[in-house]
């Protein structure tokens, strides 16, 4: 499934390595540190629910931190940005960081792995592998700039992906932080005109170069009361926001237009109500009468999974969203011990990468979770390697 999500882009060869890794990650964070998700829900990419949501993201990562600092002995350099590689006697032997004026220059006796994330707040990356992306918000990490990307690249290493960068559909207008996935619990995507331009059910990077290809700064997502209930219910993440209390009382939030009729959310909105009506009556007599939306072929929530529902409870939401760049899913290529490989398809003695860094394990786009997913999976692969080496 991640290679249909892909387009077959991704090397299997990392895919299957990932998916046999992360299975002993799972049984770490279950059975070592006694975490459990909250829900495992099917979104972005899945036939099937798989998505494992542990609380917030930065508490797992807190719990795995607080083991492997305390009870591993593992220790820790914050605020020492790492600027070079060392090369020596055919190999990476270390790295050059900085601690305020303090320059040092730390060995490693058996390799060095990059985890230092991706580069969607690099605007001279972003212009120089992707200038679309360019154009669109950064979000998530501020650190991630391509530091460890530059560093592997001054020895030869490859990159993989880089032409798939995409932004994430579903993120709210103005400084609001929160993104909302209302197409998988049933929404449709619209323009200002009032008009579906995508099918709903894919990826939601698939989305977002659907969206970004509309004339209008941003789309809305329009759905009705059975389908925000819905989404309440089935995605703790989204219910946060989907709760508010303008959203409860029936009335508009500052983020999102609410009508009793479609004629009044349309105008609150500012999209052509009668476009709006037309294409909510076409949707729904898809549906009621084939289970198939007739116009681009949506016949599930999401990849698959889940079947398409009627708009037709008020009161009705239109949605204000746009793409946001919440991470750039490409980097260094690497091969399924995590080792970097360089322009002529080698491994470079010495240097590993792993998560965000790194290309390959996506393709051409990202099932929800994998990106997590794959820097437990091959930073384990890439410290297994070293020991063993």
């Amino acid at each position: 499934e991640m290679l249909k999500v892909g387009q077959n882009k991704n090397d299997p060869a990392l895919v299957e390595a990932h998916i046999k890794s992360i299975r002993e990650v799972f049984n770490f964070i279950h059975n070592t540190l006694g975490a459990r998700p909250k829900s495992v829900n099917a979104v972005s990419g899945m036939s099937v629910p798989r998505a494992h949501l542990y609380y917030p993201p930065s508490k797992l990562l807190t719990q795995i931190f607080t083991y492997v600092k305390d009870q591993q002995g593992v220790p820790f350099l914050f605020n020492t940005p790492a600027e070079r590689l060392i090369w020596d006697e055919g190999r990476i032997v270390g790295v050059r960081a900085r601690k305020g004026s303090e320059v040092l220059y730390i060995r490693a006796l058996k390799g060095v792995i990059i985890a230092s994330g991706g580069f969607q707040y690099s605007k001279e990356l972003m212009a120089k592998y992707n200038p679309l992306m360019a154009k669109v918000t950064p979000a998530g990490c501020k650190g991630n700039t391509g530091d460890g990307l530059k560093m592997a690249q001054a020895y030869g290493a490859d990159v993989l992906d880089t032409n798939y960068i995409k932004a994430t559909f579903g993120y709210q207008l103005g400084n609001y932080p929160d993104s909302v996935h209302c197409y998988y619990a049933g929404a449709i995507i619209v323009n200002h005109e009032g008009k579906r331009f995508v099918n709903e059910s894919k990826s939601y990077k698939l989305l977002s170069d659907a969206a970004l290809a509309q004339p209008d700064e941003y789309t809305f997502q329009l759905f009705d009361e059975n389908i925000r209930n819905r989404r309440i219910k089935e995605h703790p993440r989204n219910a946060m926001v989907l709760n508010n209390e303008f959203l409860n009382a029936g009335k508009d939030a500052p983020f999102c237009f609410c009508g009793a009729t479609l004629e009044e959310v349309a105008k609150k909105a500012g999209v052509n109500a009668e476009n709006l009506k037309e294409t909510v009556a076409k949707y729904n007599s898809d549906i009621e009468m084939n289970g198939k939306d007739s116009v681009f072929g949506r016949d599930s929530l999401t990849s698959g999974f889940g079947k398409p529902l009627k708009i037709e409870k008020g009161p009705f939401f239109l949605y204000p969203t746009k793409p946001r760049c919440i991470a750039t899913y490409c980097g260094l290529r690497i091969d399924a011990n995590a080792r970097v490989i360089d322009v002529f398809g080698e491994a470079i003695p010495g240097l590993y990468a792993c998560g965000e860094a790194t290309g390959g394990v996506h393709g051409a786009a990202y099932m929800t979770g994998t990106a997590l997913g794959k820097a437990f999976s091959f930073g384990r692969l890439a410290a297994l390697d070293i020991a063993n080496s």
